[in-house]
């Protein structure tokens, strides 16, 4: 999900909050793009940050923490890469 045409509206109403109004373009720039090119857009837009989790529930289940469903999708994506699975676990 940290591809630009996915992340560029939610980008866009986090930067028009109130609470960004007197934060400049460039400024506010320089930061997004650090941050998708350090892989954490994810982590750092809260819109985005809420909508991965709610993601990872539909796929584990609602009743676990969010460092748990990072660590199961983690594992899940970790087992498929490297025990040679083809097909649905």
């Amino acid at each position: 999900m940290n591809d630009t045409p996915a992340i560029w509206p939610v980008y866009a109403r986090v930067f028009a909050a109130e609470c960004y109004q007197n934060l400049g373009w460039a400024d506010y720039n320089k930061q997004y793009i650090a941050l998708r090119e350090a892989g954490l857009i994810e982590d750092e837009i809260p819109l985005v940050n809420d909508k991965r989790v709610q993601d990872l529930q539909a796929i584990w289940g609602a009743n676990y923490e969010k460092s748990e469903l990072e660590y199961l999708e983690d594992l899940y994506s970790g087992l498929l890469a490297t025990q040679n699975v083809t097909g649905s676990l």
